[in-house]
């Protein structure tokens, strides 16, 4: 219902959806190899780099991306604590989408925002740590 049925857009869309589940060859290749990398960071579902930026003013919103690889993971912090930051903005997410749910249930126009709030979490959510979460980087 986000898109006109039969448009170009639905058959994206659903034919995206059936393919399902799948890691990439990437973190497969890393994570079993003869020396495996311990730990990779990638999405379990597909994603938009849309999501990636503020609808309004376009300014990325990847501040917490950088500070957990740059404030913590590099500090060393073990990964899954590096990237507790990034999650953080779930709480914002869906506080901004109860606001706007509100308001579209006394009629206001907020349908858009409250769909981008929703993908935004989601999108945040389905993003795991494939391997061991306490990995630290080696001391250069």
């Amino acid at each position: 219902g986000l898109c006109e049925a039969g448009s170009e857009v639905d058959r994206i869309l659903k034919g995206v959806a059936q393919i399902g589940g799948q890691i990439s060859p990437l973190p497969t290749a890393l994570l079993g190899a003869s020396k495996p990398a311990r730990a990779f960071i990638g999405h379990v579902e597909p994603t938009f780099d849309w999501t990636l930026r503020d609808s309004g003013s376009r300014q990325l919103l990847t501040d917490s991306i950088q500070q957990a690889l740059y404030g913590e993971l590099f500090q060393p912090s073990p990964l899954g604590q590096a990237y507790r930051k990034y999650y953080d903005r779930l709480g914002s997410l869906y506080t901004s989408y109860d606001a706007e749910s509100a308001e579209f249930s006394r009629g206001g126009n907020t349908r858009g925002a409250m769909l981008r709030d929703l993908l935004c979490a989601r999108d945040i959510q389905s993003m795991v740590i494939l391997g061991d979460p306490t990995v630290i980087l080696p001391p250069l």
